[in-house]
């Protein structure tokens, strides 16, 4: 998994925000494509898809063959401090 990165503007700032994203997951585990299913925060989707982009997935499988899936995956940024 990668981070996503936060931006440094949005941080000092104290901006928070969540973006759940859809990922298409091949059979090989790879991210072939990502799409924003819901943000509270637009400025963060670039950074989630730049990230999720080059996560990588054990492949699912169906019947003991790899298989090719779609994936919702959250992610939520807030500062700790």
């Amino acid at each position: 998994k990668v981070a996503p990165d936060y931006p440094y503007a949005q941080e000092f700032a104290g901006s928070t925000g969540d973006v759940i994203v859809k990922l298409w997951v091949t059979k090989t585990g790879n991210v072939k494509e990502a799409i924003i299913m819901s943000t509270t925060n637009p400025v963060f989707n670039k950074y989630v898809l730049k990230a999720a982009v080059m996560w990588k997935f054990r492949p699912a499988s169906f019947r003991g063959k790899a298989v090719s899936v779609w994936v919702s995956v959250p992610f939520h940024f807030r500062i700790h401090r």
